[in-house]
């Protein structure tokens, strides 16, 4: 029997896109052969999955969005749009196909919502991954809320040729912007508390953090092993699958994390958890966080997130001076033994 064709549209940043994956996971499962059009920064995340068909991107110039639209034209039966941006939605309610998706409440995109089969409406107190749930419900397959990221037998073999112990923690330091970072005395602060644990500990970043990592590490003692742009995507959840615990950063590699189940302690600063929390596998609701909590921590399933204690927390916005490369005093005030004390708590776990 042929297979229907779906196309999964994911227009923002790699973790959106790996929250989106249950979507593909369901609608593989539905018998639908599933393609992404994504960024290309997303592509080697979903290109492993063995429910991925094929990605596409949009090119760059004035005819990328009529390029696009002539590739995809008539090549599919349901396409699921999981941002409600313009370009597109545009691209999508031409396409000839039923349109589903999330969409924005604005007057304005009234007609990107006339024009779908299936319309979910975007909240600010529900989880972006519950988007992608509610939808692979109304297919009938969701077998779980939960975000899973499958690896082989081959990539944990190689993971652990690499580390040499099953005792090793892993710590991300680094985010794409600034504002989402915590200040790296703090985590050379950290650093020479793990030595304590006498576990290893993997460093991990994208290729071009790596001289930024040996800078940040030469000084501290114990043993560090840099795994900077050293594994594929399916490889660092062998990794993080391992771990005795994970730290990190708002980013991807956190909610890659989460969704590998080692223990995620989460450093957030602006951004809203309600949002865009890693996920605790199996949560039954539409969001496992609260914007913030009296203590600052909290903690659901195997991830813990910390935040700043001001009450401007979260400020969901692009950190105290309102630009990419901004500081955010919500992170900068985390100290490293707060951070040490959880890891020591999930360690004795």
């Amino acid at each position: 029997m042929t297979r229907k064709r779906a196309l999964i549209v994911v227009q923002r940043f790699i973790g959106d896109t790996l929250l989106a994956t249950p979507l593909a996971r369901s609608l593989h499962a539905a018998d639908y052969s599933v393609d992404w059009l994504i960024p290309p920064s997303s592509t080697s995340l979903v290109a492993p999955l063995p429910w991925t068909n094929k990605t596409l991107s949009f090119g760059k110039g004035l005819g990328a969005v009529w390029n696009m639209l002539r590739n995809i034209y008539g090549q599919y039966d349901d396409i699921f749009l999981m941002t409600p941006s313009d370009k597109p939605a545009f691209v999508s309610a031409l396409a000839g196909a039923r349109l589903h998706g999330l969409f924005s409440p604005r007057y304005t995109d009234w007609w990107k919502r006339s024009v779908a089969k299936t319309v979910l409406i975007y909240q600010g107190d529900r989880h972006i991954a519950s988007y992608a749930f509610r939808l692979a419900e109304r297919l009938g397959k969701l077998d779980t809320r939960s975000i899973i990221y499958p690896f082989t037998d081959h990539d944990h073999e190689k993971v652990n040729h690499w580390v040499g112990t099953s005792h090793y923690l892993v710590v991300h330091p680094f985010a794409r912007w600034n504002y989402k970072r915590w200040p790296e005395q703090s985590w050379r602060g950290l650093f020479t508390l793990l030595e304590r644990t006498g576990r290893t500990i993997v460093v991990t970043g994208s290729p071009d953090e790596k001289d930024k990592i040996l800078e940040l590490t030469k000084d501290i003692e114990g043993n560090i092993k840099v795994a900077a742009g050293t594994f594929s995507w399916p490889e660092l959840a062998a990794l993080l699958s391992g771990a005795k615990a994970y730290i990190g950063v708002d980013t991807v590699m956190t909610h890659l994390a989460a969704a590998s189940e080692v223990p995620t302690i989460a450093l957030f600063g602006p951004t809203d958890p309600t949002i865009w929390g890693p996920w605790p596998n199996r949560h039954p609701g539409e969001t496992p966080w609260d914007k913030t909590s009296p203590d600052g921590v909290q903690h659901e399933g195997c991830v813990y997130i910390l935040q700043g204690l001001q009450a401007c927390v979260p400020c969901h916005r692009e950190g105290c001076e309102r630009h990419l490369r901004s500081h955010s005093a919500c992170l900068d005030s985390i100290t490293p033994d707060r951070v040490f004390e959880k890891v020591e708590e999930v360690l004795k776990k």
